[in-house]
């Protein structure tokens, strides 16, 4: 008895999809499995992989390291195995650097463009807008406080700083490690002169920036 093999068309023709866009992860390096979709894809803006500063090193997970280390070295081998990002339409990349790192195995168009616009609309001076109290330095840290970003640190550093200014430090922004640095922050005896101000719109924090003294990076 013979059988009829069916058609099972790709997802893209199945759901009439006209383009699928990728972008996360932003590594140029790590492989996708975004592929044979039946429809194009454009992945991006990829970036280079941000690692720690060397003098906070200590502070990566040794496990993890080295499994970057060890990806590193068959990174090509995994991306014939899952070519995704060489099989793609389109592949936006942030700088020259990361261009140069794709170029060689992306078989479709790689468009180099700004990774982090700027809405002029939003992020503007605005010198009507008033600052803090009198006397008092407002710091201020705008971003996802993850442990890349050390904002523990900020926080050690931030009861000298107290004890000799009136100052305030308000964190901007939400992330698993807010529950954490909370604690930290009422075990330093600081919770009165920091303020967890959680996620904010772009408009929100642009005005936040503005009031503020100084910002910590």
């Amino acid at each position: 008895m013979w059988g009829t093999a069916s058609y099972c068309p790709a997802p893209g023709e199945q759901h009439q999809i006209d383009v699928v866009h990728e972008p996360t992860p932003v590594s140029a390096t790590f492989p996708s499995l975004m592929f044979g979709l039946g429809a194009p894809v454009a992945m991006g803006p990829l970036n280079t992989a941000v690692k720690f500063p060397l003098g906070f090193r200590l502070r990566q997970n040794p496990t993890i390291e080295l499994f970057i280390a060890t990806g590193h070295q068959f990174v090509d081998f995994f991306n014939r195995l899952l070519p995704g990002k060489i099989k793609a339409e389109t592949v936006l990349v942030a700088n020259d650097h990361t261009l140069q790192a794709r170029a060689a195995l992306v078989q479709g168009k790689i468009i180099e463009l700004v990774e982090n616009g700027v809405d002029f609309s939003v992020w503007r001076s605005d010198s009507s807008l008033s600052k803090a109290a009198a006397g008092q330095v407002h710091f201020i840290f705008l971003g996802r406080p993850i442990d890349l970003k050390a904002v523990d640190l900020v926080l050690e550093a931030f009861p000298a700083v107290v004890a000799q200014t009136d100052a305030v430090l308000e964190i901007i922004g939400d992330g698993d490690l807010r529950g954490s640095l909370e604690t930290q922050t009422a075990r330093l005896g600081i919770d009165s002169n920091v303020v967890f101000s959680g996620w904010l719109s772009q408009d929100q924090c642009a005005i936040k920036l503005q009031q503020a003294d100084a910002r910590c990076c």
